[in-house]
């Protein structure tokens, strides 16, 4: 009686036993087993990438998605998670955003009357103001032509 093994059969104790069928193989031949000539293993072929995961924004966005869904649950879930973001949502909550004053004085019409500050020289005359300063000029330009953007 002779000790045959088919591809079929070299593939299975590859499963079974951890190794890979070339190491089955050998070792097969190695025991004195006959090895059909169909049953030499064939490197399995890649498949092409599929899933969320091989496109970027996919996945960053599924990822956010994740992120978003495992606070809810632990919110719903953990009294001290609860706590933490109730926490940190009212200290965000308190924090005051200061406006900066504009430099552009207005009268009771809504018109520039003129600036508080020098644009030109001095302390004022700095990009940020300038910029503003031109903005609120195109802005009342704007309000007198009835131009909307």
């Amino acid at each position: 009686m002779t000790k045959t093994l088919t591809q079929q059969d070299l593939h299975e104790l590859a499963r079974t036993t951890g190794r890979t069928p070339f190491e089955v193989l050998s070792i097969a031949q190695e025991q004195g087993w006959i090895i059909n000539d169909a049953a030499s293993p064939t490197i399995p072929r890649a498949t092409p990438p599929t899933g969320i995961l091989n496109n970027s924004k996919k996945a960053e966005e599924y990822m956010r998605h994740l992120k978003q869904e495992t606070i809810n649950n632990l919110y719903k879930s953990d009294p001290l998670i609860r706590e933490s973001i109730n926490a940190q949502v009212a200290v965000e909550a308190s924090r005051i955003t200061r406006e900066k004053p504009s430099i552009v004085a207005y009268d009771d019409a809504g018109k520039i009357i003129g600036v508080t500050k020098s644009v030109i020289s001095g302390t004022g005359a700095t990009g940020a103001n300038q910029a503003e300063v031109m903005r609120a000029i195109k802005a009342n330009i704007h309000k007198q032509l009835g131009v909307t953007q």
